[in-house]
């Protein structure tokens, strides 16, 4: 459908030394909030880790926020859409930020920024699949599939992301080919069902993938910057008779925090689990992602996408999934674009939430399906959350029901 942020720096000093004003200097160094003179509270656009979100090949930009509304909770009457917002409509309170207000361009070549790059060795990392497999041109064309559409603000708070912090030395050659770090440190998407409980697909986490690092992140919109909560991924649990294409393509995963701060609710909140059985064939299903938007693996979105299906009837479906090498049990739900709609999710949307469009509770994760990115007569494949619930309310000891 529809593949996290950049790290530079790290000369031999730790840093990138530029020319600027003071207090980015500060930022630079922390890339946490600073103060001014005036006791205006500021913080830069990424995290901590992460103090340099947009990176072309020719300068990094650094932007300079004033939260609006930050750490409080504010009741919105409405979600409000992007669109919306950026017209000016939506209150500041329901706002995310405001515009920068300064931006720092630091001159830099791309050669001296994978340079910069610290490549670490470990197992258990999985770039995404796809990603590594290519010649190394100097740019990389992209055949991108339509549908899909950008998620408002506070659209889909309960989306996770699951993507691995660091650079791997098997990102290099791509790096070089110019794919965004981002897109490669992307791996599968989840959603939040419980304050420290993330579900997703089987295929997307193991133990060697915690034991090497990958992380949670949530209240992300952009994979290319932005304000989102990244947490420790503390316990996997796979479904114990998963087998890939033939079912039990389910895993929960405990994560935590390094601190006390929970972020907003209409930023970050769990999404309730549909308990009503099988959904009627023709029934309307929203799936949310980043994964990729071209056959070729190498066009995944920055931004998070949602695309509406409709529910096929299972009986119908199951030609297709032999035809692909699946079995089609209870356990999964078919979906594919209605007529005359190119849409259909792929690679990176793995693990996602398929959302019943009339109760909006979580219906299904993203399993699988064709080899085709684009729209074709193939459904794609997800694991019915209406299969496992007792298997959850066991692994969670209750904290899911």
């Amino acid at each position: 459908m529809f593949g996290t942020l950049f790290k530079i720096a790290l000369l031999s000093a730790g840093l990138i030394l530029v020319a600027v004003p003071a207090q980015a200097q500060d930022l630079a160094q922390t890339g946490t909030a600073v103060s001014e003179t005036d006791s205006e509270e500021l913080y830069v656009e990424g995290d901590g880790n992460n103090p340099w979100p947009e990176l072309t090949a020719k300068k990094a930009v650094r932007k300079v926020r004033r939260p609006q509304g930050y750490g409080t909770v504010h009741q919105c009457e409405e979600q409000p859409t992007d669109a919306v917002a950026d017209e000016g409509l939506v209150p500041d309170d329901c706002r995310e930020s405001s515009d920068p207000i300064e931006e720092y361009e630091v001159p830099l070549d791309y050669q001296a920024y994978l340079d910069s790059l610290e490549y670490v060795d470990e197992a258990g990392v999985k770039p995404p699949p796809g990603m590594l497999v290519v010649s190394r041109p100097r740019y990389l064309p992209v055949v991108r599939a339509t549908g899909g559409s950008r998620v408002g603000a506070f659209g889909a708070p309960w989306q996770a992301q699951i993507f691995y912090p660091k650079v791997a030395k098997e990102f290099k050659p791509m790096l070089e080919a110019k794919v965004p770090l981002w897109a490669l440190q992307h791996y599968c998407g989840g959603a939040l069902v419980a304050k420290r409980w993330v579900i997703t697909a089987a295929h997307c986490i193991d133990d060697s993938m915690r034991q090497a690092g990958y992380k949670v992140r949530l209240g992300q919109k952009n994979l290319n910057g932005g304000a989102g909560w990244t947490y420790r991924i503390d316990q996997v649990f796979r479904y114990s008779a998963y087998k890939p294409r033939k079912g039990g393509d389910l895993a929960l995963i405990r994560i935590s925090s390094d601190t006390d701060i929970e972020p907003p609710p209409i930023q970050v909140s769990p999404i309730p689990l549909f308990k009503g059985g099988d959904l009627p064939a023709g029934r309307d299903v929203d799936v949310y992602g980043w994964g990729r938007q071209s056959d070729n693996g190498l066009g995944a979105s920055q931004v998070l996408l949602t695309v509406g299906l409709d529910v096929m009837d299972r009986n119908a479906c199951t030609p297709h999934g032999r035809r692909l090498g699946w079995s089609i049990s209870q356990s999964f739900i078919c979906a594919k674009a209605p007529p005359k709609v190119d849409a259909k999710t792929c690679s990176g949307d793995s693990g996602g939430p398929v959302v019943d469009k009339v109760t909006r509770q979580l219906v299904a994760v993203v399993s699988g399906g064709g080899p085709k990115c684009a729209k074709d007569d193939d459904p794609s494949f997800y694991t019915r959350i209406g299969a496992f619930l007792n298997w959850i309310r066991e692994t969670t000891k209750g904290e899911v029901y």
